[in-house]
């Protein structure tokens, strides 16, 4: 019995080719606040020492950093005493009125030629400096006041895309998707925790009690993720994850055998023709850059809703568009969730709906209206395969507890969708679109999808993977 209803497991997934390749607020109950809490406690500049937890090897350092960190002052420089005890009476002078008023009320930062004038004066008067020492300083003293600190050069530094601070010592940056260590450090978890202060005074928050997880968006687009204890028992982490501000067109794209000219065609009609396309991946696979590419397929003469889960996620550059962000701060409001959006953005009649990221219950209305006759949407979620987000789509419409059946879901679907791109990591590293699939309706109410394009990775020959690319042989049902 269960062999025949494998087999017609099987045959309802028939012509399926698959890729080869195998709320804002936070907690720290030790720390009423951080003004009050660094007042009692002065930090000491005391030399730091490497700790061994989450070590990484100091051979993958970038000579990069070693170039930004020459223009500025690290926790090593003979300078960074000066300006860390010129940084510390600054910083409790600009916080310590957020302490005697209540964390609740808003602090008002002053401007960063405020802070460096000020920096450049107590210089003058107590330390016997060269000019360029003292400017050095005082930038470094406006970077720990009011910005990220030790963090601040990498944030500048264009190639790179991701910041995890393990602790105050472990520093790890993410440069062209690997993994790099960073001579960037703090001097303890005391200054760790000055700096996250500062980066929650740019979205007009600041740490709460009973809550030790926040997700922040700061002004610059940068999303900023923070755990505290007892969620994190080893101390304080955050991520700090950098938007993308490159655009990479279908040309570019194809120089990096991304995908061949026969597929960039086909999709280039598909967005043309304002056909509905799911463009899936798994959660390490850079989903967007295709979407931003076929984006810039979009005629400017047609209306585009671009909705984003945090703001400028994508960098495209379309004349005639309307960004919506899902998810905006606290400092906003914050209880839109993406359905909300969704269903604002479909009462806006665009010719172009474009979703940055979907995997929840936005899928429902966002089906209905494309049942409905809603053209031209273009949409990312995770999935490993062509197959397995059909599949999502239909588990996601089940969760939300309507009451409709399987076989109307599934019609919804089929008629919803055009077509399916699977985005794939390969074994070296690279990205390959590995399928463009169909979804095509069956007898008995279920669905199948039919390879339109499908890619296929050999063994390796001579050091380098064979690899081809093929037509699955298949006409699209909404091709005349």
């Amino acid at each position: 019995m269960q062999t025949r209803q494998h087999k017609l497991e099987d045959d309802t997934w028939l012509n399926d080719v698959q890729p080869v390749t195998d709320k804002h607020a936070i907690a720290y109950e030790d720390i009423p606040t951080i003004p009050l809490y660094l007042a009692k406690n002065p930090i000491t500049c005391s030399t730091p020492t490497p700790s061994t937890h989450h070590s990484l090897n100091a051979k993958t350092r970038s000579c990069n950093d070693q170039k930004d960190i020459a223009t500025t002052i690290s926790v090593r420089h003979h300078l960074w005493p000066i300006l860390f005890e010129i940084s510390h009476r600054l910083w409790l002078e600009v916080h310590r009125p957020r302490a005697g008023a209540g964390s609740s009320e808003p602090l008002r930062l002053p401007t960063a030629n405020v802070v460096k004038e000020k920096a450049l004066h107590l210089l003058a008067s107590s330390f016997a400096l060269t000019e360029t020492e003292k400017e050095l300083v005082a930038r470094g003293v406006v970077d720990e006041v009011l910005g990220a600190g030790p963090l601040e050069p990498l944030l500048r530094d264009e190639t790179v895309s991701a910041i995890t601070v393990y602790a105050p010592h472990e520093i790890v940056l993410e440069r062209a998707m690997q993994t790099q260590n960073t001579p960037c450090q703090f001097i303890d978890e005391q200054h760790l925790l000055r700096i996250l202060e500062n980066l929650l005074c740019q979205t007009g928050q600041s740490f709460r009690p009973r809550w030790p997880l926040a997700q922040v968006l700061l002004p610059v687009g940068i999303q900023l993720s923070i755990t505290m204890p007892p969620v994190s028992p080893s101390g304080p982490t955050f991520t700090l994850r950098k938007p993308k501000l490159t655009r990479r067109s279908l040309s570019d794209l194809v120089d990096a055998q991304w995908l061949d000219q026969t597929m960039v065609d086909f999709l280039y009609t598909c967005m043309q023709d304002r056909r509905n396309i799911l463009i899936c991946g798994d959660v390490e696979v850079d989903t967007t850059s295709l979407l931003v590419a076929l984006c810039a397929c979009i005629p400017e003469r047609e209306k585009t809703v671009v909705i984003e889960e945090r703001a400028m996620e994508l960098p495209l550059a379309l004349r005639h568009a309307i960004r919506l962000v899902a998810h905006p701060t606290a400092t906003t409001v914050p209880n839109v969730t993406m359905q909300d959006v969704v269903q604002h953005a479909l009462h806006m009649r665009p010719q172009h709906l474009v979703l940055s990221q979907a995997n929840g219950e936005e899928w429902v209305p966002l089906l209905q209206a494309m049942f409905a006759g809603q053209r031209g949407v273009c949409a990312c979620m995770y999935a490993q395969s062509g197959r397995d987000a059909v599949q999502r789509l239909e588990m996601l419409y089940r969760a939300c507890k309507y009451e409709t059946t399987p076989a109307l879901i599934r019609a919804q679907i089929v008629r919803a969708l055009d077509i399916v791109v699977h985005v794939t990591k390969m074994r070296d590293g690279s990205v390959r679109v590995s399928n463009i699939v169909e979804v095509v309706p069956t007898a008995h109410s279920s669905l199948k999808i039919q390879s339109l394009f499908f890619y296929r990775e050999g063994e390796p020959s001579q050091g380098a993977y064979e690899e081809a690319r093929h037509m699955g042989g298949f006409r699209p049902r909404f091709l005349p």
